[in-house]
């Protein structure tokens, strides 16, 4: 059986400090100092009980987030009552990681004499915040501090008469700087290092009753308030004491000793997230031209030449300047401009009445016809317009391409805003 139990011990460390009962802790992550030690805090040894705390409507912070943790059934005890160590450290860089070690610290003790049977608070809980409101039991050793704390030399001094004072510088002191040491670097990866600052931190041990520490928690902004003589003495010491390294950098660094010193972290620069977005334009549809009502005047203008212009041979030099911008200018349209619905009908009236032949264009022969506007439509309202007589039909000499037979015609109309209005002095 021995050796089925070395096996185990071999695997699970802790093996001889859970005991039998299962017993858990259960507090609120992100709390110290004793804020909320008690209810807040409490041990269990039943699952359900667990649960039903944690899905429980409690208003705590941090996003409502439990710490459950296994609870030490076989701690070291004096004169029968339960005890644990606050061990203070200071860090006054992450990046290189130096730490220093105090080399005095004190333990606490609660008011009632240790017992599995209750799982009550004021039995397990050794924090000041919890004991400083109970009394102690009267079944407990007069051995024992009133206020419930003893420094470290008095401890030492304890085993010395029990016989185990070796047992201090072999085995509980190195042991806490060990812990230290690696609980800081595991966690230096997830602190922002700041230079020119420091954090005064308080770890707090239980030890096993082979004399091994065992670190529990670790406190930010551990309380310095003398609460008792022990306190009284040791916390303004260990604040002078932290002015001198963190301060003063002088030689004297009262009882705080190096514990550890790491060589500089190369860290990798930053070169910022590569946010480069890949992807297909996306155009807008164009409009669709309406049939001939929609045509632009340039346009349907440029259309009604006679048949000699259009043909093949009385295409303009590509050199030659083209006539649509002049003829433009002559209207004083611009291209954006609709040609209005009442200017159509005289147009095509003025075309019958002319007696000139129409321009047709076959496919063949490259020849056109002038699509007539099916919305011949006057605006009611508009003033009757006496459309000045036609020119004779001429032919077109291909030197004269800038001019545009419909332009005497044109200039005896004005178009305002798209309405035809006639000419001042007219019929």
């Amino acid at each position: 059986c021995q050796g089925l139990l070395d096996q185990i011990t071999s695997v699970n460390p802790q093996t001889d400090i859970d005991g039998f009962r299962n017993i858990w802790i259960i507090m609120p992550a992100a709390k110290s100092r004793g804020q909320g030690e008690s209810p807040d805090i409490v041990c269990m040894d039943r699952v359900e009980e667990i649960l039903e705390l944690a899905a429980a409507d409690h208003p705590l912070p941090r996003d409502n987030k439990w710490m459950v943790q296994k609870y030490i059934e076989t701690p070291l005890l004096i004169y029968d009552t339960k005890f644990d160590i606050r061990q203070w450290f200071l860090v006054t860089d992450w990046n290189p990681l130096t730490i220093w070690f105090y080399k005095e610290s004190y333990l606490r003790f609660s008011t009632q004499r240790f017992s599995l049977d209750k799982l009550d608070s004021a039995i397990h809980l050794c924090n000041n915040a919890v004991q400083k409101h109970l009394k102690n039991d009267v079944g407990r050793s007069p051995l024992l501090a009133a206020h419930n704390m003893w420094t470290s030399a008095r401890f030492q001094e304890y085993l010395q008469r029990q016989g185990r004072g070796a047992v201090w510088g072999s085995v509980i002191y190195p042991s806490m700087r060990k812990a230290i040491i690696h609980a800081m670097k595991v966690a230096q990866d997830h602190v922002e290092p700041r230079k020119n600052s420091f954090e005064l931190y308080g770890a707090d041990f239980v030890l096993g009753r082979d004399f091994r520490p065992w670190l529990i928690e670790i406190n930010s902004s551990p309380t310095t308030h003398p609460s008792t003589p022990v306190t009284a003495q040791l916390c303004a010491q260990v604040q002078e004491d932290t002015i001198k390294v963190a301060v003063d950098r002088s030689c004297d660094v009262g009882n705080f000793e190096l514990l550890w010193r790491q060589p500089v972290v190369e860290l990798p620069p930053f070169s910022g997230s590569d946010l480069c977005v890949a992807g297909i334009s996306v155009r807008r549809a164009r409009r669709q031209v309406l049939p001939a009502c929609n045509l632009k005047a340039s346009a349907l203008l440029l259309d009604t030449q006679p048949l000699e212009a259009q043909g093949p041979s009385a295409m303009p030099d590509p050199a030659q300047r083209s006539p649509r911008p002049a003829l433009q200018r002559d209207l004083g349209l611009k291209e954006e401009k609709r040609l209005p619905l009442a200017l159509l009908a005289p147009l095509r009236g003025l075309a019958e009445s002319s007696g000139a032949p129409q321009p047709t264009r076959t496919k063949a022969a490259g020849e056109m016809e002038l699509p007539a506007c099916p919305c011949c439509h006057v605006d009611s309202q508009a003033p009757n317009i006496d459309v000045p007589e036609a020119q004779p039909t001429k032919h077109w000499d291909p030197n004269q391409l800038n001019a545009h037979p419909l332009a005497p015609v044109l200039q005896s109309l004005k178009t305002v805003e798209g309405a035809l209005h006639p000419p001042p002095g007219g019929k």
